[in-house]
């Protein structure tokens, strides 16, 4: 994502002026969470998009535990990326091949993904956000 900084902690900061600077995972912290749901994200598994979604949930609750601290854009990517995992799984279950995104985004919207219990890092991290800035 930058082009100096440093990575500690599971965290690459960098700084923008002096004395203000920005943190987001670092990329090996977004590979192991990503090989974690991977696991639980394969193509071809079974059960309920649902069930799926209860199993992943605790996972990005803990990973928004880790880096709340960290830019937005950071948990929207790690959204996107699981919703796309998602929607895969149902591209197989209604037989469809190829990456037809725009079809699938349209068929199952990110509120569709509310509706089954997906949680949200990105809304999740910017209510915590607020309630730490007072404006509620």
């Amino acid at each position: 994502m930058g082009k100096g900084g440093f990575d500690f902690l599971g965290f690459h900061f960098e700084r923008y002026q002096i004395g203000r600077g920005m943190k987001w995972p670092r990329d090996k912290s977004r590979k192991k969470l990503r090989d974690k749901l991977r696991e639980k994200l394969r193509r071809g598994r079974s059960g309920s998009i649902a069930d799926i979604i209860i199993e992943i949930n605790p996972i990005l609750k803990g990973w928004l535990g880790s880096f709340k601290f960290s830019v937005p854009s950071a948990m929207r990517d790690a959204d996107q990326w699981v919703r796309e995992r998602i929607r895969h799984i149902v591209r197989r279950r209604h037989k469809r091949r190829g990456i037809v995104k725009g079809r699938e985004r349209i068929e199952y919207p990110n509120r569709w993904f509310e509706t089954q219990g997906f949680y949200s890092q990105e809304k999740a991290q910017a209510k915590w956000i607020q309630s730490q800035t007072g404006h509620h």
